[in-house]
């Protein structure tokens, strides 16, 4: 039972260590897509957007600064939906090693996509384009214009991000918690396993501990009546009686004893 155990602490062991490099690998991936969901980037793009509107000398040097703001925001988007589906891909291949190596449960991970917030950031583009249809821009002046895109297109497609990074930070830190209970689980398993077979060590030393202690009570024991009984030989050999007359000197003596008269 004990080789038993120590092989499954090995195997535990190896289980951490693995989980260990995926969580790596897991947090490698994750930062990834979130250099592609920050706030940080959306807000550089936001002012040089509006720096770029503020000082356009011409009608189309506007509508370049509006379209390049939506382009680099979908492909920002975009890029985070192939980091999503290599994250999918990764956690999946490693509930599956996980199950086929440590018999784990079998478990997908949670799906997640990006798909949403991209039809969001293309529909206030729509939105805005419609919007630019109905404004005579040469009549409009920029810096106007810069603070009527910004309160509507940019702050949206900034509220869209803001939802995407929450709902990825949500889905990030429930994706890995699967395997991560049942290594624990696990590892709580062979701790009381092991528990119990150092108390079932304990008291198998123990009773060897007491079994030996019993045997040398039982030799001290034996060599004591091996002395009583030399005695007696001895005592015999004296008064020259042998066994087979010890019954009869026996009743002999009780015999005259019975028969003492009382004082």
């Amino acid at each position: 039972m004990c080789r038993k155990i120590h092989q499954e602490q090995l195997d535990f062991e190896q289980c951490q260590q693995q989980f260990s490099t995926i969580r790596k690998t897991f947090t490698s991936l994750s930062n990834e897509l979130y250099t592609h969901l920050t706030l940080a980037d959306i807000n550089r793009l936001a002012t040089q957007t509006r720096r770029e509107m503020s000082l356009s000398a011409t009608t189309r040097g506007i509508r370049l600064a509006m379209a390049n703001f939506f382009q680099v925001s979908q492909d920002a988007m975009q890029r985070s939906a192939a980091d999503v589906q290599n994250i999918k891909k990764f956690m999946d291949g490693a509930y599956r090693e996980f199950s086929k190596q440590y018999g784990l449960k079998r478990l997908r991970p949670r799906s997640f996509s990006t798909e949403k917030y991209l039809r969001e950031i293309k529909h206030l583009e729509a939105v805005h384009n419609n919007m630019m249809r109905g404004l005579k821009l040469y009549l409009t002046g920029q810096v106007v214009l810069a603070n009527q895109f910004y309160s509507s297109a940019i702050t949206g497609v900034r509220e869209v991000f803001v939802k995407a990074n929450r709902d990825a930070d949500n889905w990030l830190r429930t994706i890995l918690a699967p395997v991560e209970s049942q290594v624990q689980e696990r590892k709580n398993l062979l701790k009381r396993r092991l528990d119990s077979s150092k108390h079932i060590r304990t008291a198998s030393e123990t009773m060897h501990m007491r079994t030996a202690e019993l045997h040398n009570k039982l030799a001290a024991t034996a060599d004591q009546l091996s002395e009583l009984q030399q005695i007696a030989s001895g005592i015999r050999a004296r008064l020259w009686i042998s066994e087979k007359d010890l019954p009869r000197l026996h009743k002999v003596v009780s015999s005259s004893t019975s028969r003492r008269p009382e004082s």
